[in-house]
């Protein structure tokens, strides 16, 4: 869960960061509906591209958030 809360705080911090840089240098306004959905597709993204995320109630009700197939989440075996 830690690398998830990582992933979603890096990829929060480029798109911010993104939209700044294009609104100074291009002069190139956002809106925060497509900044919004441009994160939800890159975690949803890289999120897939795990393929396993750990098995909690915590994943379970992201997953469902962010359109995550339940077959990526599975348990892990702590030995």
């Amino acid at each position: 869960m830690q690398q998830f809360k990582k992933l979603v705080f890096s990829v929060v911090i480029y798109h911010i960061w993104r939209a700044r840089n294009a609104a100074i240098f291009r002069s190139a306004s956002v809106l925060a509906d497509s900044i919004m959905e441009a994160i939800v597709e890159e975690i949803r993204h890289v999120a897939l591209a795990w393929g396993k995320i750990p098995k909690s109630h915590e994943c379970w009700k992201l997953a469902l958030e962010w359109n995550i197939p339940s077959q990526c989440i599975v348990s892990l075996i702590v030995r």
